[in-house]
Protein backbone atom coordinates (compact mmCIF):
# COMPACT_ATOMS: atom_id res chain seq x y z
CA UNK A 1 0.00 0.00 0.00
CA UNK A 2 2.82 2.39 0.87
CA UNK A 3 4.53 1.75 -2.48
CA UNK A 4 1.27 2.27 -4.34
CA UNK A 5 0.64 5.65 -2.69
CA UNK A 6 4.31 6.61 -3.14
CA UNK A 7 3.93 6.03 -6.88
CA UNK A 8 0.44 7.30 -7.75
CA UNK A 9 -0.66 8.95 -4.52
CA UNK A 10 -0.93 12.61 -3.62
CA UNK A 11 -0.86 14.39 -0.27
CA UNK A 12 -1.48 18.10 0.19
CA UNK A 13 -2.37 20.63 2.86
CA UNK A 14 -5.96 21.92 2.68
CA UNK A 15 -8.68 23.61 4.73
CA UNK A 16 -9.53 27.24 5.40
CA UNK A 17 -6.70 27.54 7.91
CA UNK A 18 -4.30 25.17 6.14
CA UNK A 19 -4.61 22.74 9.04
CA UNK A 20 -5.96 19.68 7.26
CA UNK A 21 -4.40 17.11 4.98
CA UNK A 22 -5.87 15.42 1.89
CA UNK A 23 -4.62 12.01 0.75
CA UNK A 24 -5.67 10.45 -2.55
CA UNK A 25 -4.64 7.91 -5.16
CA UNK A 26 -5.22 8.32 -8.92
CA UNK A 27 -5.56 5.39 -11.31
CA UNK A 28 -7.19 4.59 -14.65
CA UNK A 29 -8.12 1.13 -13.34
CA UNK A 30 -11.54 0.93 -11.70
CA UNK A 31 -10.65 -2.50 -10.31
CA UNK A 32 -7.47 -1.19 -8.70
CA UNK A 33 -9.40 1.72 -7.18
CA UNK A 34 -12.01 -0.62 -5.68
CA UNK A 35 -9.40 -3.08 -4.41
CA UNK A 36 -7.43 -0.23 -2.82
CA UNK A 37 -10.60 0.99 -1.14
CA UNK A 38 -11.20 -2.51 0.26
CA UNK A 39 -7.61 -2.79 1.53
CA UNK A 40 -7.93 0.57 3.25
CA UNK A 41 -11.10 -0.68 4.95
CA UNK A 42 -9.12 -3.63 6.28
CA UNK A 43 -6.99 -1.07 8.14
CA UNK A 44 -10.16 0.70 9.28
CA UNK A 45 -9.66 3.67 6.93
CA UNK A 46 -12.70 4.94 5.03
CA UNK A 47 -12.31 6.31 1.50
CA UNK A 48 -14.46 7.31 -1.45
CA UNK A 49 -13.93 6.82 -5.17
CA UNK A 50 -14.51 9.79 -7.46
CA UNK A 51 -14.63 9.23 -11.21
CA UNK A 52 -13.15 12.03 -13.34
CA UNK A 53 -13.72 12.09 -17.08
CA UNK A 54 -10.17 12.67 -18.30
CA UNK A 55 -10.66 11.06 -21.73
CA UNK A 56 -9.08 13.20 -24.46
CA UNK A 57 -7.19 15.46 -22.07
CA UNK A 58 -3.56 16.18 -22.92
CA UNK A 59 -0.81 16.31 -20.30
CA UNK A 60 2.93 16.89 -20.49
CA UNK A 61 5.03 14.06 -19.00
CA UNK A 62 8.77 14.73 -19.13
CA UNK A 63 8.26 17.08 -22.04
CA UNK A 64 6.15 14.64 -24.04
CA UNK A 65 2.46 15.26 -24.79
CA UNK A 66 0.30 12.34 -23.67
CA UNK A 67 -3.42 12.07 -24.45
CA UNK A 68 -5.56 10.26 -21.88
CA UNK A 69 -7.78 7.52 -23.29
CA UNK A 70 -9.54 6.52 -20.07
CA UNK A 71 -11.34 8.13 -17.16
CA UNK A 72 -9.46 8.57 -13.89
CA UNK A 73 -10.54 7.13 -10.54
CA UNK A 74 -9.49 9.05 -7.43
CA UNK A 75 -9.46 7.12 -4.13
CA UNK A 76 -9.74 9.79 -1.44
CA UNK A 77 -9.19 9.14 2.29
CA UNK A 78 -12.28 10.37 4.14
CA UNK A 79 -12.41 11.68 7.70
CA UNK A 80 -9.84 12.61 10.34
CA UNK A 81 -9.86 9.14 11.93
CA UNK A 82 -9.02 7.54 8.58
CA UNK A 83 -6.21 10.05 7.98
CA UNK A 84 -4.78 9.15 11.41
CA UNK A 85 -4.89 5.45 10.49
CA UNK A 86 -3.09 6.16 7.22
CA UNK A 87 -0.47 8.24 9.05
CA UNK A 88 0.20 5.56 11.67
CA UNK A 89 -0.16 2.31 9.72
CA UNK A 90 0.65 3.04 6.06
CA UNK A 91 2.30 6.39 5.42
CA UNK A 92 4.74 7.34 2.66
CA UNK A 93 8.32 6.19 2.11
CA UNK A 94 9.15 9.18 -0.11
CA UNK A 95 10.60 11.89 2.16
CA UNK A 96 8.80 14.89 0.63
CA UNK A 97 5.39 13.19 0.81
CA UNK A 98 6.08 11.86 4.31
CA UNK A 99 7.04 15.33 5.54
CA UNK A 100 3.79 16.85 4.26
CA UNK A 101 1.76 14.06 5.89
CA UNK A 102 3.48 14.48 9.25
CA UNK A 103 3.39 18.29 9.19
CA UNK A 104 -0.25 18.30 10.35
CA UNK A 105 -1.16 17.32 13.91
CA UNK A 106 -4.25 15.23 13.29
CA UNK A 107 -4.70 14.06 16.89
CA UNK A 108 -7.12 16.84 17.84
CA UNK A 109 -9.22 16.76 14.68
CA UNK A 110 -12.95 16.15 15.19
CA UNK A 111 -14.64 13.15 13.60
CA UNK A 112 -17.33 14.75 11.41
CA UNK A 113 -18.54 11.55 9.75
CA UNK A 114 -22.28 11.23 10.27
CA UNK A 115 -24.75 8.86 11.89
CA UNK A 116 -27.99 9.39 9.90
CA UNK A 117 -31.59 9.58 11.08
CA UNK A 118 -31.00 9.98 14.84
CA UNK A 119 -32.60 13.39 15.43
CA UNK A 120 -35.83 12.09 16.97
CA UNK A 121 -33.93 9.74 19.31
CA UNK A 122 -31.73 12.62 20.49
CA UNK A 123 -34.78 14.88 20.83
CA UNK A 124 -36.52 12.37 23.13
CA UNK A 125 -33.50 12.45 25.44
CA UNK A 126 -33.21 16.22 25.24
CA UNK A 127 -36.86 16.65 26.25
CA UNK A 128 -36.21 14.68 29.45
CA UNK A 129 -33.69 17.27 30.66
CA UNK A 130 -34.61 20.22 32.88
CA UNK A 131 -35.15 23.74 31.54
CA UNK A 132 -32.01 24.90 33.36
CA UNK A 133 -30.00 22.24 31.50
CA UNK A 134 -31.62 23.37 28.25
CA UNK A 135 -30.30 26.87 28.94
CA UNK A 136 -26.77 25.63 29.67
CA UNK A 137 -26.76 23.23 26.69
CA UNK A 138 -23.37 21.90 27.84
CA UNK A 139 -22.90 19.62 24.81
CA UNK A 140 -24.33 22.01 22.20
CA UNK A 141 -26.88 19.37 21.20
CA UNK A 142 -29.85 21.70 21.85
CA UNK A 143 -28.53 24.22 19.36
CA UNK A 144 -28.11 21.42 16.83
CA UNK A 145 -31.72 20.32 17.37
CA UNK A 146 -33.06 23.87 17.03
CA UNK A 147 -31.11 25.11 14.02
CA UNK A 148 -28.95 22.65 12.09
CA UNK A 149 -28.68 25.05 9.14
CA UNK A 150 -25.66 26.75 10.75
CA UNK A 151 -23.75 23.47 10.81
CA UNK A 152 -21.82 21.76 8.03
CA UNK A 153 -24.21 18.82 8.27
CA UNK A 154 -27.80 18.41 9.40
CA UNK A 155 -27.05 14.89 10.59
CA UNK A 156 -25.50 13.85 13.89
CA UNK A 157 -21.69 13.64 13.73
CA UNK A 158 -19.53 11.29 15.78
CA UNK A 159 -17.83 14.31 17.38
CA UNK A 160 -21.16 15.80 18.52
CA UNK A 161 -22.39 12.40 19.72
CA UNK A 162 -19.21 11.91 21.79
CA UNK A 163 -19.80 15.24 23.55
CA UNK A 164 -23.45 14.40 24.22
CA UNK A 165 -22.68 10.92 25.60
CA UNK A 166 -19.95 12.27 27.86
CA UNK A 167 -21.93 15.19 29.31
CA UNK A 168 -25.12 13.26 30.08
CA UNK A 169 -23.79 9.84 31.06
CA UNK A 170 -25.04 10.17 34.65
CA UNK A 171 -28.43 11.41 33.49
CA UNK A 172 -29.24 8.67 31.01
CA UNK A 173 -27.29 5.50 31.85
CA UNK A 174 -29.72 2.61 31.31
CA UNK A 175 -32.07 4.64 29.09
CA UNK A 176 -32.81 2.68 25.91
CA UNK A 177 -32.30 5.64 23.55
CA UNK A 178 -29.04 6.60 25.25
CA UNK A 179 -27.70 3.04 25.14
CA UNK A 180 -28.71 2.79 21.49
CA UNK A 181 -26.68 5.92 20.66
CA UNK A 182 -23.78 4.61 22.73
CA UNK A 183 -23.80 1.41 20.66
CA UNK A 184 -23.67 3.48 17.45
CA UNK A 185 -20.62 5.30 18.80
CA UNK A 186 -18.81 2.11 19.84
CA UNK A 187 -19.46 0.38 16.49
CA UNK A 188 -18.08 3.43 14.63
CA UNK A 189 -19.66 2.41 11.34
CA UNK A 190 -19.46 4.49 8.18
CA UNK A 191 -22.80 5.34 6.54
CA UNK A 192 -23.37 6.39 2.96
CA UNK A 193 -26.47 6.84 0.82
CA UNK A 194 -27.52 3.96 -1.40
CA UNK A 195 -27.39 4.70 -5.12
CA UNK A 196 -30.41 2.65 -6.11
CA UNK A 197 -32.77 -0.10 -5.00
CA UNK A 198 -33.34 -3.08 -7.26
CA UNK A 199 -36.37 -5.27 -6.59
CA UNK A 200 -35.90 -8.95 -7.29
CA UNK A 201 -37.68 -12.15 -6.40
CA UNK A 202 -36.21 -15.60 -5.91
CA UNK A 203 -35.88 -18.63 -3.70
CA UNK A 204 -33.50 -18.16 -0.79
Amino acid sequence: MRGLFDTDGTVRISGRNNNSVQISLATTSKNLAQETQQLLLNFGAVSRIQKVNATGKVAKIRGRAVTSRRPLYHVQIKGSDSVRIFQNDIGFALPHKASILQSIDNASKRNVLIIPNQKERVRRLWNKLSSSEHQKDSSGIGRWLRDPSTKGTKQLTYAKLAEFLDVYENEFTGNMDYEYLKTFYILAHYYTKQKKTVKKQGHV
